[in-house]
């Protein structure tokens, strides 16, 4: 691997959990949960620094308004509300009360791993 190789330190890691985690609800729309974009995030961070290493950047498509295109997160959306409130003419985006939840709990977790030595795993976060 990249790591075995003594190489990874010369490489930008930059995350973007928002790719690859789409899924299509049952009336057809295409929708983003909330809690897998963020568990890969974590899990990204978590694992290069349990290697010495960290992530140079993350992409997220948001937006800045009261949007239903991501199930889950602190409003609770569910599949049903998707067409709600769905406005991309492409892909989902977190609607602002999801982008700053995301950006919360990632905060936490690289606060959590600031605190502790590579290799050893931080404690979780406390958002609910």
């Amino acid at each position: 691997t990249i790591i075995q190789a003594g190489i990874a330190h010369k490489l930008v890691w930059v995350t973007d959990p928002c790719h690859g985690n789409t899924a299509v609800s049952t009336e057809g729309m295409k929708y983003r949960p909330f809690e897998g974009m963020l568990d890969e995030a974590v899990a990204v961070f978590e694992t290069l620094h349990a290697h010495g290493l960290h992530t140079g950047g993350m992409h997220l498509e948001l937006c800045g308004e009261p949007v239903t295109e991501c199930t889950g997160g602190p409003c609770k959306i569910s599949q049903s509300d998707i067409g709600k409130r769905f406005g991309s003419l492409c892909d989902p985006r977190l609607s602002y009360q999801q982008s700053l939840r995301f950006a919360f709990e990632v905060s936490a977790t690289l606060k959590a791993l600031l605190s502790t030595a590579a290799g050893e795993p931080a404690p979780r976060s406390s958002w609910s």
